[in-house]
């Protein structure tokens, strides 16, 4: 899907390079992700987001998304089917997913000092109606945004969840300083449903991508 470039990408690109601060980030990230995605080789490719897009990043560049707790993981997952109108049942059984990160140019868009250099406010951007824009043709607002930090060759960006009292983190993993993201990821559980209420797997990864263990 080709979209017109918002209006804003020029003045926002030249905004993260030049107004914006990067830090860096240490820690473990989780996805919860259907079972045939979870491999450690597609898990945080950004292939998928790549197809479709998300609020972060336009169709034809790749994204991975994750949260930095296990809940809103699961949360941004359900969310996501909603959206579509998926029951959840239908694309069980899920993997919920952890990864190791190592960052060095993160752009925090949780910070009011990148805000105002931006001179874009938290709520239009967790807002704005990005599907309904793409479906029109249009790039978005936060997509643009995600697109001039990768541009200015940041690595991953830390945004406020959409749904959630949280932070996810979004993965840019085909800037100019491109690297592998994530170090390791295995998989640490793995949901499944009866006809009366779920019930969860926890597991210990054997390998990246691989599940053992028995219902508690």
């Amino acid at each position: 899907m080709s979209l017109l470039s918002h209006p804003e990408f020029g003045r926002l690109a030249r905004s993260v390079q030049t107004a914006c601060s990067t830090l860096p980030w240490k820690g473990t990230c989780f996805r919860f992700a259907e079972e045939q995605w979870s491999s450690s080789q597609t898990l945080f490719s950004g292939k998928g987001a790549k197809q479709v897009g998300g609020r972060w990043s336009p169709p034809g560049l790749a994204a991975a998304y994750v949260s930095l707790d296990a809940g809103t993981a699961v949360e941004e997952w359900l969310a996501q089917l909603a959206r579509a109108g998926i029951p959840p049942e239908v694309r069980l059984p899920g993997v919920l997913c952890s990864g190791e990160c190592d960052l060095q140019a993160v752009l925090d868009l949780r910070a009011s000092k990148n805000l105002r250099a931006l001179g874009v406010k938290s709520k239009e951007l967790l807002h704005a109606r990005w599907e309904a824009d793409n479906r029109t043709g249009h790039e978005s607002l936060p997509q643009a945004l995600g697109r001039a930090a990768l541009k200015a060759g940041c690595e991953a960006l830390l945004v406020p969840s959409a749904i959630a009292n949280a932070t996810n983190m979004v993965f840019l993993p085909g800037g100019p300083a491109a690297r592998k993201p994530v170090r390791s990821a295995r998989a640490t559980g793995c949901a499944v449903t009866t006809n009366c209420c779920p019930l969860w797997i926890y597991a210990k990864c054997r390998t990246p991508g691989t599940i053992a263990g028995t219902i508690a």
